[in-house]
């Protein structure tokens, strides 16, 4: 099931449930590694997020050429109500962030 829609080239973010947990995936700009995203819930929210920042710096026949560049992300979906926060684990695979959010037992 797909939670949010694609608005302004942004990403899809969808969720599965299976018996002992459930999946989040996402794509993420190119440029991200796994260091470089946050993961946090705070109550029954789940937030994504990510800021790149980049200079390059070009000496060219007496020019000096400075390039920032900065770009960032960042999702936020309601989870249900059941989640063992302190097991949640994530990998990043080919540009598509994979969270899985483990259920508390009954």
């Amino acid at each position: 099931m797909s939670l949010m829609r694609r608005r302004n080239g942004s990403s899809r973010l969808d969720i599965k449930e299976a018996e002992r947990n459930y999946l989040v995936t996402t794509d993420t700009p190119a440029e991200v590694s796994m260091k470089d995203i946050k993961i946090e819930i705070r109550g029954d929210t789940l937030t994504i997020s990510s800021k790149i920042k980049k200079e390059k710096e070009k000496v060219e026949k007496g020019y000096v050429v400075r390039e920032k560049s900065q770009k960032s992300f960042k999702r936020s979906i309601v989870i249900p109500k059941g989640i063992k926060a302190e097991d949640i684990s994530a990998n990043l695979d080919n540009g598509i962030l994979s969270i899985r959010l483990p259920k508390k037992s009954k």
